[in-house]
């Protein structure tokens, strides 16, 4: 999806064209792009962690480019994100931090979600895992003797992301096993709720939207998905917490 929308705007124009000024421009097409689009959108948004990742497949398509001698260096080597449009986003959070649940919240939530969703949500607490990835899992590919193995698909060859293996206990086995039963079918973990011909997860994201109208109408506050990863990796010590999310950096953590 990223890609196309940068196709879009780089043209069709060769790698070696790219010159490093031409990187700011693109980020101030993408931030345009954005504030379009909040035209037609009732919850506005600033874009920002959108247009960073955009500039960071940017790069890392430049950095394929340069190992495979197709330019001599990476015209967005030196490239930074805008600084006030980081401080307005760091301001703005600050403003209205996100709800990340505790496993105490969670747990009480639990039951307003199909079994499926219960199911994903105890490996989720369980993992950390990312939500491509435990979209992707199957029963060939991921399970293996010595545990969980989770490859990280975040972005092919992405530094920051690295393989893991969970290692089995009676917890992760039993969850791992009810998930098995649900569709025999299939081995994948989660058939119907995974990624469609265009590569989005509109029926999981569908699924996840209706779990949060029924947590509204108990009168429990609902919270996204990515959020929890987020408690996954605040607890322990930051070095645990890289471990556990798959960083390969602090830093990322």
């Amino acid at each position: 999806q990223a890609l196309a929308i940068l196709r879009h705007y780089l043209g069709k124009e060769d790698v070696k064209t790219f010159r490093p000024g031409d990187a700011g421009q693109l980020e101030k097409i993408l931030f345009e792009r954005i504030a379009e689009n909040n035209k037609k959108r009732e919850k506005q948004s600033n874009g920002f962690r959108t247009v960073k990742y955009q500039m960071s497949l940017t790069k890392d398509l430049f950095n394929f480019a340069k190992a495979e001698q197709i330019i001599e260096a990476n015209p967005l080597s030196d490239f930074q994100m805008d600084k006030r449009r980081r401080a307005q986003r760091n301001k703005a959070n600050a403003k209205n931090p996100p709800f990340i649940p505790s496993f105490k919240h969670i747990k009480k939530c639990l039951p307003y979600a199909p079994k499926w969703l219960q199911l994903y949500i105890r490996l989720k607490e369980m993992t950390g895992v990312r939500q491509t990835d435990l979209l992707r899992m199957s029963v060939q590919i991921n399970i293996r003797d010595d545990g969980l193995f989770v490859d990280g698909h975040k972005v092919l060859g992405h530094r920051a992301v690295k393989a893991q293996i969970f290692a089995w206990t009676p917890e992760l086995r039993a969850v791992v096993t009810e998930i098995d039963q649900l569709w025999k079918w299939s081995p994948l973990f989660f058939p119907k709720h995974g990624f469609n011909a265009k590569g989005k997860p509109e029926a999981f994201n569908s699924a996840w939207s209706h779990f949060r109208k029924k947590l509204k109408r108990a009168g429990l506050q609902p919270f996204a998905e990515r959020y929890i990863r987020n408690r996954v990796g605040s607890e322990g010590s930051v070095g645990e917490a890289r471990e556990r999310l798959g960083h390969t950096d602090e830093a990322t953590t």
